[in-house]
């Protein structure tokens, strides 16, 4: 039994280093793995963070230096705000004011809704003559000049009108990026001054700046952050005539049956 011991004991005490040794090596591999995973999460922390800042940034600071903040059904104001704010005339003073809204029109006694907007088709073709849309997804603005009846004081120019242009545009684009929803943007432009002449609007769909809205404002916008303008850039007037001009109508409302209004959009007889 002695020499079976004794026999045994050598064997037991030689296998105490080598299974130490697998132990330790074991130990090593999982301490390998644990830092292989631990290597890979904080990878994949650190590009998620990646992809929400990029997105975050991508979504404010990469389109445009400024953007509205807080409640959404703010948006509106802020934008009418920001926008309103830079464009003015010569002297200084804003040319118009901004009221943003759903699209809506001053009856007799309070707001009428405006339910749908008929556009007439410039040649009258038979198939199509007039093209009828919601304004579920639509959003206004109303361009305000402090004359009477809403118009700009001084001589109405070419250039005054595409000035207007822009801002309409520039409106256009915040209110397609920042309003979740919006699909049409109306623009209506202060009414000339003199008597018989149709005022104008910009009726413009979120597809016919689909190209702008996939690249900086400031691509499509010279300087949208200069504080004051007075008359557009001479690099950018084909820019705005081409985002514009197909978009602009003369306009005027119609009640409907139902008590509520219908915008109606015809083909510009004159502009200015």
């Amino acid at each position: 039994m002695a020499e079976d011991l004794a026999e045994t004991l050598p064997v037991a005490a030689n296998t105490r280093p080598a299974t130490r040794r697998r132990h330790q090596a074991l130990h090593g591999r999982f301490l390998g793995a644990y830092l292989v995973l631990g290597l890979l999460g904080g990878a994949a922390i650190a590009g998620a963070f990646v992809l929400f800042t990029g997105s975050e940034r991508n979504a404010t600071g990469d389109w445009a230096a400024w953007h509205p903040v807080g409640d959404e059904a703010t948006y509106g104001q802020q934008i009418a705000d920001h926008v309103a704010r830079r464009y003015r005339t010569e002297e200084g003073d804003q040319i118009v004011g901004v009221v943003p809204g759903p699209p809506e029109v001053q009856g007799p006694e309070s707001s009428v809704k405006v339910e749908a907007v008929l556009i007439q088709a410039p040649n009258r073709s038979s198939s199509d003559d007039i093209h009828a849309l919601s304004t579920d997804d639509s959003y206004m603005y109303l361009l305000c000049g402090l004359g009477n009846s809403c118009t700009v004081p001084g001589t109405a120019t070419e250039e005054r009108h595409r000035l207007l242009r822009r801002e309409a545009l520039e409106l256009a684009l915040y209110t397609f990026k920042y309003m979740h929803g919006v699909k049409t943007m109306i623009a209506l432009l202060p009414p000339p001054a003199r008597s018989g002449a149709s005022p104008n609007a910009v009726f413009l769909e979120k597809g016919d700046v689909k190209t702008e809205m996939s690249r900086p404002v400031g691509e499509t916008i010279v300087r949208p952050d200069a504080q004051t303008l007075v008359e557009v850039p001479e690099l950018e007037t084909v820019r705005v005539d081409r985002l514009t001009l197909p978009f602009v109508f003369d306009y005027q409302f119609a009640g409907l049956p139902n008590q509520t209004a219908a915008l109606i959009l015809s083909p510009v007889k004159s502009a200015g």
